[in-house]
């Protein structure tokens, strides 16, 4: 891992770079309601490069503020806020006692990024449901008619499939030039 501070400089420059491509992402991918979120597949892999837990908290916060500005949810920026800052923290906890572990095999990257979407969805979708009861949004209620299941089961899972995939393959492509360098 590295630690100083010209390496955190680089990593946050290839942070950025992340956020600014789950942000074409996240702006591209066409909304039926609720749309993937592919910024967490960056949001992931830039808390895999962090040295910090100030450098994790700096992405989530950054992610969070993105996403709730590209967000097509209806009222679905407040849920975006809290979902990134709660997956922030419970995707740093478990990756930080997994690199305590010793060296990360490729495998883990996919279970950290499933498990890490599933964790991201379930959240977003629960406030949502939250809110829009609370604050009697008739648009958000409309969205909720089935429940919450049908919602999982349509968005959060294929999505966290396809975390696993982007995600890796970005973690690959990474240290793959790590080693070219």
């Amino acid at each position: 891992m590295m630690t100083t501070s010209k390496s955190s400089t680089k990593v946050l420059v290839t942070s950025a770079i992340l956020m600014a491509l789950g942000t074409v992402l996240h702006t591209i991918i066409p909304s039926v309601g609720i749309k993937p979120d592919f910024m967490l597949a960056c949001m992931f892999v830039s808390l895999i490069l962090t040295n910090t837990n100030k450098e994790m908290a700096v992405i989530g916060i950054v992610a969070g503020i993105i996403t709730a500005m590209t967000t097509g949810f209806p009222a679905g920026q407040i849920p975006n806020l809290v979902d990134k800052a709660l997956t922030t923290i419970v995707f740093g906890i478990f990756l930080r006692a997994l690199q305590k572990r010793g060296d990360l095999k490729f495998y883990h990257y996919g279970i950290l990024f499933f498990l890490g979407t599933m964790f991201s969805g379930s959240v977003f979708l629960t406030v949502c449901l939250l809110m829009g009861r609370l604050l009697g949004l008739s648009e958000v209620i409309q969205i909720f008619q089935g429940g919450l299941i049908p919602m999982f089961v349509a968005v959060v899972f294929p999505t966290a499939c396809a975390n696993v995939v982007f995600g890796t393959l970005m973690v690959k492509i990474i240290q793959l030039m790590k080693k070219t360098r």
